[in-house]
């Protein structure tokens, strides 16, 4: 009589073992299938942070800056939705399109002519604050 009870504890403590082996196992295969397969799987668009029509207005930009007749390379987008101006020379214009763009590509023109005239050249200038900020 006590040894089926034995045998009987021994049963049931298998069985349960068996039970909990296979359940760890299956949640380790699904845990590697999810950790492989999750990049194909859930893939997302990319999404751009500016909009469609950003890249006209670095068109009006360039435009602006041919009327008023400044030399320049290059025109980029910055981090902060500001424009970046590559002059020659290798001097920059931060332009910010909060602002009216004729008046900083006026006043960029002005600030060029004088600097020209006195002979002094800049690395920077910085159009995003109440007044321009020049870095020599």
């Amino acid at each position: 009589m006590l040894q089926k009870r034995k045998n009987r504890k021994n049963r049931n403590y298998l069985r349960y073992l068996g039970i909990l082996f296979i359940l760890l196992g299956t949640s380790l295969i699904l845990t590697a299938a999810f950790v492989f397969f999750s990049p194909y799987v859930l893939k997302k668009p990319l999404l751009s942070p500016l909009p469609r029509n950003f890249t006209g207005q670095s068109m009006d930009i360039k435009s602006l800056l041919k009327k008023e007749k400044i030399q320049f390379l290059a025109v980029s987008v910055a981090s902060d939705s500001s424009y970046l101006v590559y002059l020659q020379g290798g001097a920059e214009a931060i332009i910010s399109p909060k602002k009216n763009l004729l008046e900083q590509v006026r006043s960029l023109q002005i600030v060029l002519s004088r600097l020209t005239i006195e002979g002094k050249r800049f690395k920077s200038l910085d159009f995003r604050f109440e007044k321009p900020v020049i870095s020599f």
